[in-house]
């Protein structure tokens, strides 16, 4: 599955301006719960930046979420839709496919990253041999 990178979410760049940072961000520093899933965020690789109105489409709001609620966002929704229907995290917890996926993360720890599997057959360290 592709990920789309357009918005800016995702790219190295200045904090958001209603969370403070005191110069450089102390690593397990606690964020508070997240808008979409309601767990503790914890400061490191498992949360990042969401503009609630893609910077493409003039947004400049923007929140930590988790990666993985952030992720399922761009899965689900294009950037117009983002940008017209569901620009705030209420209308987005609304969505049924934002409701199953809130119930399903709801069980992991504040940490969880998804990551991708590996196929079925296939090791890492030697390529896959076709038969003759």
């Amino acid at each position: 599955m592709m990920l789309r990178r357009t918005c800016g979410c995702f790219r190295n760049s200045a904090p958001p301006k209603d969370i403070p940072v005191n110069g450089k961000s102390a690593p397990g520093r606690s964020l508070g719960p997240s808008p979409i899933c309601g767990r503790e965020m914890v400061d490191g690789p498992s949360v990042n930046r969401h503009h609630w109105v893609p910077k493409s489409k003039g947004g400049d709001q923007a929140s930590y979420i988790h990666v993985v609620c952030h992720r399922m966002l761009h899965r689900t929704f294009s950037e117009s839709e983002l940008a017209t229907e569901y620009a705030t995290p209420e209308v987005l917890r609304d969505h049924p496919d934002i409701e199953n996926f809130v119930r399903w993360v709801r069980r992991k720890p504040p940490q969880f990253i998804d990551r991708a599997k590996v196929p079925r057959g296939r090791n890492k360290r030697r390529p896959h041999r076709r038969r003759r």
